[in-house]
Protein backbone atom coordinates (compact mmCIF):
# COMPACT_ATOMS: atom_id res chain seq x y z
CA UNK A 1 0.00 0.00 0.00
CA UNK A 2 1.17 3.43 -0.88
CA UNK A 3 1.89 5.41 1.93
CA UNK A 4 -0.08 8.75 1.30
CA UNK A 5 1.09 11.27 4.22
CA UNK A 6 4.85 10.65 2.08
CA UNK A 7 3.45 11.90 -0.91
CA UNK A 8 2.01 14.67 0.96
CA UNK A 9 5.12 15.43 2.67
CA UNK A 10 6.62 15.89 -0.77
CA UNK A 11 4.51 18.51 -1.91
CA UNK A 12 4.91 20.31 1.44
CA UNK A 13 8.63 20.31 1.30
CA UNK A 14 8.45 21.68 -1.93
CA UNK A 15 6.38 24.31 -0.54
CA UNK A 16 8.77 25.07 2.12
CA UNK A 17 12.08 25.02 -0.46
CA UNK A 18 10.18 27.63 -2.59
CA UNK A 19 9.05 29.81 0.54
CA UNK A 20 12.56 30.00 2.08
CA UNK A 21 14.63 30.22 -1.04
CA UNK A 22 12.65 32.74 -3.24
CA UNK A 23 11.53 34.88 -0.40
CA UNK A 24 7.71 34.14 -2.22
CA UNK A 25 4.99 34.98 -0.03
CA UNK A 26 3.74 32.24 2.20
CA UNK A 27 0.43 32.77 0.01
CA UNK A 28 2.33 30.61 -2.56
CA UNK A 29 2.90 28.13 -0.11
CA UNK A 30 -0.41 27.67 0.62
CA UNK A 31 -0.95 27.35 -2.85
CA UNK A 32 0.83 24.18 -2.28
CA UNK A 33 -1.03 23.18 1.00
CA UNK A 34 -3.92 22.51 -0.89
CA UNK A 35 -2.14 20.63 -3.79
CA UNK A 36 -1.24 18.45 -1.03
CA UNK A 37 -4.78 17.94 0.85
CA UNK A 38 -6.03 17.07 -3.49
CA UNK A 39 -3.08 14.28 -3.63
CA UNK A 40 -4.49 13.13 -0.25
CA UNK A 41 -7.88 13.24 -1.63
CA UNK A 42 -7.20 11.65 -4.47
CA UNK A 43 -5.08 8.64 -2.98
CA UNK A 44 -8.47 8.36 -0.49
CA UNK A 45 -10.35 8.33 -3.43
CA UNK A 46 -8.05 5.99 -4.84
CA UNK A 47 -9.04 2.82 -3.20
CA UNK A 48 -6.40 0.19 -4.58
CA UNK A 49 -5.27 1.41 -7.22
CA UNK A 50 -1.84 1.08 -8.40
CA UNK A 51 1.11 3.21 -7.18
CA UNK A 52 1.85 4.64 -10.52
CA UNK A 53 -1.25 5.80 -10.59
CA UNK A 54 -1.55 7.46 -7.74
CA UNK A 55 1.87 8.81 -8.01
CA UNK A 56 0.23 10.70 -10.92
CA UNK A 57 -2.43 12.11 -9.53
CA UNK A 58 -0.06 13.74 -6.89
CA UNK A 59 2.13 15.09 -9.83
CA UNK A 60 -0.72 16.17 -11.72
CA UNK A 61 -1.65 18.11 -8.06
CA UNK A 62 1.84 20.02 -7.91
CA UNK A 63 1.69 20.64 -11.85
CA UNK A 64 -1.41 22.53 -11.35
CA UNK A 65 -0.16 24.11 -8.37
CA UNK A 66 3.16 25.18 -10.26
CA UNK A 67 0.48 26.93 -12.34
CA UNK A 68 -1.50 28.92 -10.32
CA UNK A 69 1.80 29.81 -8.05
CA UNK A 70 2.50 31.97 -10.88
CA UNK A 71 6.55 31.25 -10.44
CA UNK A 72 9.08 30.20 -13.07
CA UNK A 73 9.35 27.00 -14.48
CA UNK A 74 13.02 27.33 -13.56
CA UNK A 75 11.87 26.51 -9.70
CA UNK A 76 11.18 22.67 -11.39
CA UNK A 77 13.92 22.38 -14.08
CA UNK A 78 16.88 20.84 -14.22
CA UNK A 79 18.97 23.02 -13.91
CA UNK A 80 20.45 24.84 -11.16
CA UNK A 81 19.98 28.25 -11.67
CA UNK A 82 18.81 30.31 -9.20
CA UNK A 83 18.45 27.27 -6.85
CA UNK A 84 22.23 27.00 -4.94
CA UNK A 85 22.81 27.19 -1.51
CA UNK A 86 20.68 24.41 0.03
CA UNK A 87 22.14 22.55 2.59
CA UNK A 88 19.86 19.86 2.20
CA UNK A 89 18.37 17.55 -0.57
CA UNK A 90 14.98 18.78 -1.77
CA UNK A 91 12.42 15.73 -1.89
CA UNK A 92 10.45 16.18 -5.73
CA UNK A 93 12.76 17.57 -7.40
CA UNK A 94 14.37 16.06 -10.34
CA UNK A 95 18.03 16.57 -9.59
CA UNK A 96 20.09 18.79 -6.37
CA UNK A 97 21.40 21.30 -6.18
CA UNK A 98 22.66 21.30 -2.53
CA UNK A 99 26.36 21.40 -1.36
CA UNK A 100 26.75 17.85 -1.13
CA UNK A 101 25.07 16.42 -4.21
CA UNK A 102 28.59 15.53 -6.04
CA UNK A 103 29.35 13.24 -3.99
CA UNK A 104 25.53 11.76 -3.77
CA UNK A 105 25.91 11.63 -8.05
CA UNK A 106 22.68 13.48 -8.12
CA UNK A 107 23.53 17.07 -9.06
CA UNK A 108 21.77 18.55 -11.78
CA UNK A 109 23.89 18.90 -14.91
CA UNK A 110 24.76 22.54 -14.64
CA UNK A 111 26.02 22.45 -10.64
CA UNK A 112 29.26 23.49 -11.42
CA UNK A 113 28.39 26.10 -13.98
CA UNK A 114 25.78 27.96 -11.44
CA UNK A 115 27.06 26.55 -8.09
CA UNK A 116 30.42 26.09 -7.87
CA UNK A 117 31.86 29.00 -9.95
CA UNK A 118 32.57 32.27 -10.52
CA UNK A 119 31.20 33.18 -13.42
CA UNK A 120 29.10 36.22 -12.86
CA UNK A 121 30.46 36.43 -8.86
CA UNK A 122 33.65 37.77 -9.14
CA UNK A 123 34.40 40.77 -6.44
CA UNK A 124 31.34 39.79 -4.20
CA UNK A 125 31.74 40.11 -0.78
CA UNK A 126 31.04 36.52 1.45
CA UNK A 127 27.67 34.50 0.50
CA UNK A 128 27.07 32.51 2.81
CA UNK A 129 24.67 30.40 0.87
CA UNK A 130 27.24 29.35 -1.53
CA UNK A 131 29.80 26.63 -1.82
CA UNK A 132 32.91 28.60 -2.47
CA UNK A 133 34.07 32.66 -2.63
CA UNK A 134 34.92 34.41 -5.59
CA UNK A 135 36.39 37.80 -3.56
CA UNK A 136 39.59 38.96 -3.13
CA UNK A 137 40.28 37.33 0.01
CA UNK A 138 39.34 34.01 -0.55
CA UNK A 139 42.94 32.06 -0.77
CA UNK A 140 43.74 33.37 2.69
CA UNK A 141 39.75 32.40 3.94
CA UNK A 142 40.66 29.09 1.56
CA UNK A 143 37.05 28.73 0.34
CA UNK A 144 37.55 29.99 -3.63
CA UNK A 145 35.57 28.63 -6.24
CA UNK A 146 38.41 26.07 -8.61
CA UNK A 147 37.61 28.69 -11.10
CA UNK A 148 38.45 31.59 -9.46
CA UNK A 149 41.63 32.75 -10.86
CA UNK A 150 40.93 31.47 -14.22
CA UNK A 151 37.54 33.89 -14.27
CA UNK A 152 38.50 36.30 -12.10
CA UNK A 153 42.00 37.01 -13.19
CA UNK A 154 41.85 40.68 -12.14
CA UNK A 155 41.12 40.54 -8.32
CA UNK A 156 43.27 37.19 -8.20
CA UNK A 157 46.39 38.90 -9.24
CA UNK A 158 45.95 41.88 -6.55
CA UNK A 159 44.62 39.56 -3.85
CA UNK A 160 46.20 40.30 -0.13
CA UNK A 161 50.06 38.69 0.26
CA UNK A 162 48.77 35.58 1.23
CA UNK A 163 50.34 34.32 4.93
CA UNK A 164 51.03 31.10 6.30
CA UNK A 165 48.10 29.51 8.41
CA UNK A 166 49.93 29.25 11.37
CA UNK A 167 52.75 32.37 12.44
CA UNK A 168 54.97 28.85 13.66
CA UNK A 169 58.55 30.52 11.60
CA UNK A 170 59.30 32.86 9.90
CA UNK A 171 59.07 31.43 6.39
CA UNK A 172 56.78 32.24 3.98
CA UNK A 173 54.00 30.47 2.79
CA UNK A 174 54.70 28.39 -0.67
CA UNK A 175 52.54 26.89 -3.22
CA UNK A 176 53.00 22.75 -2.83
CA UNK A 177 53.74 22.27 -6.52
CA UNK A 178 51.90 19.40 -8.73
CA UNK A 179 54.64 17.81 -9.06
CA UNK A 180 55.76 17.36 -5.15
CA UNK A 181 51.57 16.38 -5.30
CA UNK A 182 52.47 13.62 -7.90
CA UNK A 183 56.11 12.25 -6.62
CA UNK A 184 55.28 12.07 -2.80
CA UNK A 185 51.63 10.35 -3.43
CA UNK A 186 53.62 7.69 -5.84
CA UNK A 187 56.31 7.44 -3.00
CA UNK A 188 53.69 7.14 -0.27
CA UNK A 189 51.60 4.17 -2.24
CA UNK A 190 55.46 2.42 -2.64
CA UNK A 191 55.84 2.62 1.25
CA UNK A 192 52.65 1.37 1.93
CA UNK A 193 53.37 -1.67 0.00
CA UNK A 194 54.62 -2.89 4.28
CA UNK A 195 51.26 -2.20 5.18
CA UNK A 196 49.99 -5.84 7.23
CA UNK A 197 47.42 -6.48 4.71
CA UNK A 198 47.60 -9.18 2.29
CA UNK A 199 47.10 -8.30 -1.05
CA UNK A 200 42.95 -8.32 -1.45
CA UNK A 201 41.14 -10.50 -3.66
CA UNK A 202 38.62 -8.83 -5.49
CA UNK A 203 35.90 -10.34 -7.77
CA UNK A 204 34.74 -7.30 -10.17
CA UNK A 205 32.61 -9.52 -12.44
CA UNK A 206 29.89 -7.29 -14.25
CA UNK A 207 31.22 -3.78 -15.72
CA UNK A 208 28.46 -1.08 -14.90
CA UNK A 209 27.60 2.39 -14.97
CA UNK A 210 26.15 5.23 -12.42
CA UNK A 211 22.76 5.35 -11.91
CA UNK A 212 22.06 1.77 -12.74
CA UNK A 213 20.63 -0.67 -10.36
CA UNK A 214 21.15 -3.46 -12.06
CA UNK A 215 22.55 -6.15 -9.95
CA UNK A 216 25.62 -7.27 -11.95
CA UNK A 217 27.65 -8.54 -9.71
CA UNK A 218 26.57 -12.17 -8.11
CA UNK A 219 29.44 -12.76 -6.06
CA UNK A 220 30.98 -10.35 -3.19
CA UNK A 221 33.55 -7.91 -4.36
CA UNK A 222 36.21 -9.32 -1.54
CA UNK A 223 37.00 -12.98 -1.67
CA UNK A 224 36.69 -14.97 0.92
CA UNK A 225 40.98 -14.65 1.48
CA UNK A 226 40.51 -11.78 3.14
CA UNK A 227 38.18 -12.27 5.77
CA UNK A 228 41.11 -14.42 6.98
CA UNK A 229 43.75 -11.60 7.52
CA UNK A 230 45.98 -12.07 10.19
CA UNK A 231 46.06 -8.78 11.49
CA UNK A 232 46.00 -8.15 15.08
CA UNK A 233 47.33 -4.84 15.79
CA UNK A 234 48.23 -1.74 14.46
CA UNK A 235 45.33 0.86 12.78
CA UNK A 236 43.52 -2.01 11.21
CA UNK A 237 42.54 -3.29 14.60
CA UNK A 238 42.23 0.15 16.09
CA UNK A 239 39.59 1.03 13.32
CA UNK A 240 37.43 -1.95 13.88
CA UNK A 241 36.95 -0.87 17.58
CA UNK A 242 35.68 2.15 15.85
CA UNK A 243 32.76 0.68 13.87
CA UNK A 244 30.00 0.36 16.42
CA UNK A 245 30.82 3.97 17.73
CA UNK A 246 28.71 6.43 15.53
CA UNK A 247 25.33 6.54 14.47
CA UNK A 248 25.16 6.50 10.34
CA UNK A 249 21.92 9.04 10.21
CA UNK A 250 23.55 12.53 10.54
CA UNK A 251 19.81 13.77 11.86
CA UNK A 252 21.06 11.85 15.32
CA UNK A 253 23.17 13.44 18.02
CA UNK A 254 26.07 11.16 18.31
CA UNK A 255 26.32 9.18 22.00
CA UNK A 256 29.73 9.92 22.82
CA UNK A 257 30.76 8.12 25.81
CA UNK A 258 34.38 8.15 27.35
CA UNK A 259 35.59 4.76 25.58
CA UNK A 260 34.43 6.00 22.16
CA UNK A 261 36.81 9.24 23.11
CA UNK A 262 39.48 6.70 24.75
CA UNK A 263 39.18 4.26 21.28
CA UNK A 264 39.23 7.20 18.69
CA UNK A 265 42.08 9.23 20.51
CA UNK A 266 44.39 5.56 20.61
CA UNK A 267 43.53 5.14 16.76
CA UNK A 268 44.63 8.98 16.27
CA UNK A 269 47.87 8.57 18.34
CA UNK A 270 48.67 5.44 16.16
CA UNK A 271 48.23 6.92 12.75
CA UNK A 272 50.14 9.86 14.37
CA UNK A 273 53.17 8.35 14.23
CA UNK A 274 53.23 6.49 11.08
CA UNK A 275 55.49 6.84 8.75
CA UNK A 276 53.11 8.19 5.79
CA UNK A 277 51.47 10.86 8.35
CA UNK A 278 54.68 11.80 9.29
CA UNK A 279 55.86 12.56 6.07
CA UNK A 280 52.56 14.58 5.41
CA UNK A 281 52.85 16.80 8.28
CA UNK A 282 56.80 17.69 7.79
CA UNK A 283 55.96 18.86 4.31
CA UNK A 284 52.85 20.72 5.16
CA UNK A 285 54.66 22.56 8.51
CA UNK A 286 57.88 23.17 6.07
CA UNK A 287 55.48 25.48 4.04
CA UNK A 288 53.45 27.00 7.07
CA UNK A 289 50.16 25.02 6.31
CA UNK A 290 50.48 23.42 9.65
CA UNK A 291 51.90 24.68 13.15
CA UNK A 292 55.46 22.57 14.18
CA UNK A 293 53.71 22.82 18.33
CA UNK A 294 52.83 19.34 18.34
CA UNK A 295 49.87 20.24 20.76
CA UNK A 296 48.62 22.82 18.14
CA UNK A 297 49.27 20.27 15.40
CA UNK A 298 47.10 17.45 17.44
CA UNK A 299 44.44 20.26 18.11
CA UNK A 300 44.07 20.50 15.05
CA UNK A 301 44.16 17.32 13.23
CA UNK A 302 41.62 15.83 15.69
CA UNK A 303 39.62 18.42 15.33
CA UNK A 304 39.44 18.04 11.35
CA UNK A 305 39.13 14.58 11.81
CA UNK A 306 37.04 13.59 14.83
CA UNK A 307 35.59 17.13 16.36
CA UNK A 308 31.31 16.17 15.80
CA UNK A 309 29.76 18.99 13.69
CA UNK A 310 26.17 19.68 12.27
CA UNK A 311 25.05 18.29 8.98
CA UNK A 312 21.72 18.77 9.70
CA UNK A 313 19.05 20.07 11.64
CA UNK A 314 21.42 21.69 14.80
CA UNK A 315 22.17 17.47 15.98
CA UNK A 316 26.22 17.09 16.18
CA UNK A 317 25.60 14.31 14.28
CA UNK A 318 29.05 13.77 12.02
CA UNK A 319 32.03 13.96 11.97
CA UNK A 320 35.19 13.72 8.81
CA UNK A 321 35.94 10.04 10.30
CA UNK A 322 32.87 8.90 10.12
CA UNK A 323 31.38 10.28 6.97
CA UNK A 324 34.86 9.14 4.77
CA UNK A 325 35.82 6.02 6.76
CA UNK A 326 31.98 4.24 7.24
CA UNK A 327 29.27 6.27 6.12
CA UNK A 328 26.37 8.03 6.84
CA UNK A 329 22.74 8.80 5.47
CA UNK A 330 20.77 11.47 5.17
CA UNK A 331 17.22 11.66 3.50
CA UNK A 332 17.29 8.18 3.32
CA UNK A 333 20.79 8.49 0.91
CA UNK A 334 23.93 6.89 1.97
CA UNK A 335 26.66 9.55 1.47
CA UNK A 336 30.49 9.20 2.23
CA UNK A 337 31.23 5.19 2.26
CA UNK A 338 35.20 5.58 0.95
CA UNK A 339 36.46 2.74 3.12
CA UNK A 340 37.47 -0.42 1.69
CA UNK A 341 37.60 -1.88 4.87
CA UNK A 342 34.25 -0.93 6.06
CA UNK A 343 32.92 -2.06 2.89
CA UNK A 344 34.21 -5.25 3.68
CA UNK A 345 32.95 -5.49 6.94
CA UNK A 346 29.70 -4.50 6.11
CA UNK A 347 29.56 -6.84 2.74
CA UNK A 348 30.59 -9.73 5.03
CA UNK A 349 27.66 -8.75 7.95
CA UNK A 350 24.44 -9.30 4.87
CA UNK A 351 24.11 -4.95 4.69
CA UNK A 352 25.97 -4.24 1.63
CA UNK A 353 25.59 -5.42 -2.16
CA UNK A 354 28.26 -5.12 -4.59
CA UNK A 355 26.32 -4.14 -7.93
CA UNK A 356 29.56 -4.06 -10.12
CA UNK A 357 32.50 -1.81 -11.28
CA UNK A 358 32.68 1.21 -13.17
CA UNK A 359 35.89 1.82 -13.34
CA UNK A 360 39.48 0.31 -11.73
CA UNK A 361 43.18 0.59 -11.64
CA UNK A 362 46.13 -0.68 -10.10
CA UNK A 363 47.91 2.15 -8.09
CA UNK A 364 50.79 -0.46 -6.56
CA UNK A 365 51.52 -4.20 -5.73
CA UNK A 366 48.59 -4.09 -3.46
CA UNK A 367 46.71 -1.03 -3.96
CA UNK A 368 43.74 -0.33 -6.66
CA UNK A 369 41.07 2.56 -7.16
CA UNK A 370 37.49 1.36 -7.46
CA UNK A 371 34.77 3.57 -8.46
CA UNK A 372 31.35 1.68 -8.23
CA UNK A 373 27.46 2.05 -7.34
CA UNK A 374 26.25 0.34 -4.14
CA UNK A 375 23.35 -0.83 -2.08
CA UNK A 376 24.06 -0.21 1.68
CA UNK A 377 20.88 -1.59 3.54
CA UNK A 378 18.70 -1.35 0.93
CA UNK A 379 19.61 2.44 -0.19
CA UNK A 380 21.24 3.21 -3.45
CA UNK A 381 24.19 5.79 -3.97
CA UNK A 382 24.90 5.52 -7.95
CA UNK A 383 28.55 6.43 -7.58
CA UNK A 384 31.10 5.45 -4.63
CA UNK A 385 34.73 5.54 -4.98
CA UNK A 386 37.46 4.16 -2.73
CA UNK A 387 40.90 2.38 -2.47
CA UNK A 388 41.27 -1.27 -2.25
CA UNK A 389 44.45 -2.93 -0.31
CA UNK A 390 45.44 0.66 1.41
CA UNK A 391 46.00 1.46 4.95
CA UNK A 392 44.40 4.07 7.11
CA UNK A 393 47.05 5.48 7.61
CA UNK A 394 48.21 6.79 4.00
CA UNK A 395 44.06 7.49 2.89
CA UNK A 396 44.20 9.91 6.17
CA UNK A 397 47.83 10.90 5.43
CA UNK A 398 46.75 11.65 1.47
CA UNK A 399 43.20 13.07 2.70
CA UNK A 400 44.68 15.74 4.91
CA UNK A 401 47.48 16.29 2.62
CA UNK A 402 44.85 17.47 -0.07
CA UNK A 403 42.72 19.08 1.93
CA UNK A 404 45.55 21.70 2.90
CA UNK A 405 47.34 21.68 -0.54
CA UNK A 406 44.20 21.81 -2.87
CA UNK A 407 41.22 22.78 -0.91
CA UNK A 408 38.06 21.98 -3.04
CA UNK A 409 40.15 21.40 -6.15
CA UNK A 410 40.82 18.36 -7.79
CA UNK A 411 44.49 17.47 -5.96
CA UNK A 412 46.44 15.26 -8.63
CA UNK A 413 48.24 11.88 -7.65
CA UNK A 414 50.03 9.19 -8.99
CA UNK A 415 50.13 5.93 -8.63
CA UNK A 416 52.07 3.66 -10.44
CA UNK A 417 52.34 5.78 -13.19
CA UNK A 418 48.43 6.18 -13.05
CA UNK A 419 47.51 10.09 -12.78
CA UNK A 420 44.19 10.16 -10.47
CA UNK A 421 42.88 12.74 -8.37
CA UNK A 422 41.57 13.38 -4.64
CA UNK A 423 38.39 15.26 -3.64
CA UNK A 424 38.14 17.68 -0.69
CA UNK A 425 35.19 20.21 0.59
CA UNK A 426 35.69 21.94 4.01
CA UNK A 427 32.77 22.22 5.96
CA UNK A 428 32.60 25.11 8.17
CA UNK A 429 30.43 26.04 11.07
CA UNK A 430 30.72 27.73 14.83
CA UNK A 431 33.62 29.21 13.46
CA UNK A 432 35.48 25.87 12.99
CA UNK A 433 36.62 24.36 9.19
CA UNK A 434 35.81 20.55 9.47
CA UNK A 435 36.91 17.81 7.09
CA UNK A 436 33.51 17.29 5.28
CA UNK A 437 34.64 14.65 3.01
CA UNK A 438 37.09 13.36 1.05
CA UNK A 439 37.78 10.47 -1.85
CA UNK A 440 39.73 9.20 -4.64
CA UNK A 441 38.70 9.72 -8.46
CA UNK A 442 39.70 9.15 -11.83
CA UNK A 443 38.80 12.72 -13.21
Amino acid sequence: MVDASAIVATIASIAHFIILTYSVSPGIGQVFEVAAANAFTGVQEAGGVTEEVIVARAAGSVDRARSNSGLPNRVFSRSCKGKCGTSSPIPGLPCQCHNECVQAGNCCQDFNEHCHSCKNRCGNRFEARSSCQCNSRCHLTRDCCPDFNRVCSSIAGTRPTQRPVFTTTKRTTSIITDDELLTLSNTLLQLDERNPFATPLISLQGKTRSGSQEDLARQPLFGPQTASEAVVSGTSRLIKDLYDNYSPEVNNNEQVTQQHLNEEEAFFQVVLATEPMKRVVTLLQSRGLLPTNNRNLESILRTLWFERFSRSRGSLGSSGFEHIFLGEVKNAEPSGFHSWLYFKHQEEAGSLDYLGFIRSAKLSGKASLLELPLKWKGMYKPVNSMFVGTSPELEMALYTLCFYARPEAKCPMNGNSVKFFIQTYPFKSRGKVYLGTAYPTFR
